[in-house]
């Protein structure tokens, strides 16, 4: 019998993620080019964040939180 010889990764590894790819909140699904649209704060609690792709940005005239006046 062969022997394993790597570590297994445990299952709440994070998976890493290119830079710029991830989760866009207004199609809801994975994308390329996200860039940072809203920041909410909150006084107690986390507070969250959404992101939009390329896409998302164009079709919804989303202008990101950097460019924002």
């Amino acid at each position: 019998m062969q022997e394993i010889t790597h570590a297994e990764t445990a299952p709440d590894t994070p998976v890493q993620v290119p830079a710029g790819h991830g989760w866009c909140s207004w199609h809801h699904g994975p994308g390329k080019e996200l860039r940072l649209i809203t920041a909410v704060e909150q006084g107690s609690g986390p507070g969250a964040h959404h992101r939009a792709c390329a896409h998302c940005r164009a079709k919804y005239r989303l202008i990101p939180l950097g460019e924002q006046r």
